[in-house]
């Protein structure tokens, strides 16, 4: 597994292998190729984007001669921000109904959703129940309104390097007039 996370070469070519220990090798590739997110993980992180889409200014460190200009600059990062509200809580909302699907699928299958391990082995009869056909769907709607977010955080990103590229321009030109 090690040769494979590393993208080949650790181990010589091949055309047969022996795996000494095969019967965990089914805990060890979760381990090694998963990885895991909590309810709580996605809520902290979403509460992060949510707080900053609610920061009350944006301009702050910005020292530009030209006002229109900046306040044109200012609007567009607020503007920004302000979309950003709205879709993180579309986000929150489908991983709060991905988590409860989730639960529901681990309570069908008899898996104790409270206990340390929680372990569900994903077989084609698990795959065949209503319960994971839902799950799919809320996945995918965590996956959209996450990839919107992700979205409106790059359009909020140019907003700000377009305000510190206007206000680095504008400081050289007021700088230049100065001398």
């Amino acid at each position: 597994l090690s040769d494979l996370m590393s993208g080949g070469g650790t181990l010589p070519e091949y055309k047969r292998l022996i795996i000494d220990e095969a019967h965990n090798l089914e805990a060890e590739a979760t381990d090694k190729l998963g990885f895991s997110a909590s309810e709580k993980d996605v809520s902290d992180l979403l509460l992060r984007a949510r707080l900053g889409s609610a920061a009350p200014s944006v301009s702050r460190g910005a020292r530009l001669q030209d006002t229109e200009k900046r306040q044109t600059r200012n609007q567009r990062a607020r503007a920004a921000l302000a979309d950003m509200g709205p879709l993180v809580e579309a986000a929150q909302d489908r991983s709060t109904q991905f988590f409860s699907d989730l639960k529901g699928l681990m309570e069908s299958r008899n898996a104790d959703p409270r206990g340390f391990e929680r372990w569900l082995r994903l077989t084609p009869a698990v795959r065949a129940q209503p319960d994971w056909q839902r799950l799919e769907v809320s996945l995918e709607n965590v996956y959209t309104s996450l990839h919107d977010v992700q979205q409106g955080l790059g359009k909020f990103q140019v907003t700000l390097e377009d305000r510190a590229v206007g206000a680095t321009a504008s400081e050289s030109v007021h700088q230049h007039q100065t001398l």
